[in-house]
């Protein structure tokens, strides 16, 4: 239940994009969000398969919300945002914000929250933690939520996508689907010590915070040239690559332990908090009432961040 919840408000909420003031959704958006969360967790968790493999069913999650759900990937022009930024006119999507839909939503959605439910139970972190029926009410959640959102999307917002879109966005999702299982098991550990816990969550707060700055100055000048536009999403895709590769094999050192993987995702987390102030600019939502909630959004998310981490602390002692 706990990942249930916090699943969309880290995707929602702590980002800026939804308002303190529509916290009545919540429990709709968990639906999507929430049931996602749970049911990539579970399956991994049965498969024996770790990070990678959440990450790329993270990935698939996105590419069905955007691609399939609310079909934000496929409309310029969302809600009250202007995603036609970089778009090629043939396929009908943007290169700028399709792997920017698709990346947040596999890390912030879904990998940050989970990682952050594992802390509170160390002894479960890698077992299953649903019955058959449990994981079925799961997936059905998700589906309810995923058609309902879609529907809204569509009656009421009037957008809508082509066959050939919806066949797209679903081939991609399977084949990340069928690429997270196809994953390794076990890499190869390096004979190197891993880096202090406090090092690693500073380095993912400073590079997730130098991509999401790089981000945000696209967004400001989407209007200015397309040189520039393009020099910006090379930026950020190099970023995540780096930041990737480099992530995979410091988890592969020797010592690298709960500590490590929560303080990436304490990183992250704390990134979205601050990131939250500057999204509100460019979503309109700058209201006395939608500042008050970014911050208290962001207290929430360093109280929890501190639970997660005395747990942690907690458990180690007793080992």
């Amino acid at each position: 239940m706990a990942l249930f919840f916090l699943a969309p408000w880290v995707g929602e909420y702590l980002n800026g994009n939804t308002s303190i003031s529509e916290l009545v959704a919540l429990p709709v958006l968990g639906l999507l969000y929430g049931g996602g969360a749970v049911v990539i967790r579970e399956v991994a968790r049965r498969a024996g398969r770790g990070w990678p493999t959440i990450v790329m069913l993270g990935a698939a999650y996105g590419v069905i919300e955007s691609g399939v759900v609310d079909t934000s990937m496929f409309n310029q022009m969302f809600q009250t945002y202007d995603f036609s930024l970089m778009t090629v006119e043939s396929l009908g999507v943007s290169v700028y914000w399709f792997p920017y839909f698709v990346f947040i939503h596999a890390v912030w959605s879904i990998t940050v929250p989970i990682v952050l439910i594992e802390a509170f139970v160390p002894q479960r972190r890698t077992t299953p933690w649903l019955s058959n029926v449990g994981l079925c009410v799961a997936a059905s959640l998700y589906l309810t939520g995923a058609l309902f959102i879609g529907w809204i999307m569509r009656t009421e917002e009037g957008l809508s996508i082509t066959p050939a879109e919806f066949a797209g966005a679903s081939l991609l999702a399977i084949a990340l689907i069928v690429a997270a299982f196809a994953a390794g098991r076990s890499p190869r550990k390096i004979d190197r010590p891993a880096p202090a816990p406090i090092v690693v969550g500073i380095a993912a707060f400073v590079w997730s915070s130098v991509r999401n700055i790089v981000a945000i100055t696209v967004m400001w000048y989407r209007d200015e040239a397309t040189v520039g536009a393009w020099t910006g999403w090379a930026a950020e895709i190099a970023l995540v690559i780096v930041g990737g590769v480099v992530l995979a094999r410091t988890a592969r050192r020797a010592g690298w332990a709960d500590a490590h993987r929560l303080a990436v995702a304490g990183g992250l987390l704390l990134m979205y908090a601050w990131g939250a102030f500057a999204v509100a600019q460019f979503v309109d939502r700058t209201s006395a009432v939608d500042l008050i909630g970014h911050g208290v959004f962001a207290l929430i998310a360093v109280t929890l961040l501190i639970a997660a981490a005395s747990r942690t602390r907690e458990i180690q002692e007793r080992r």
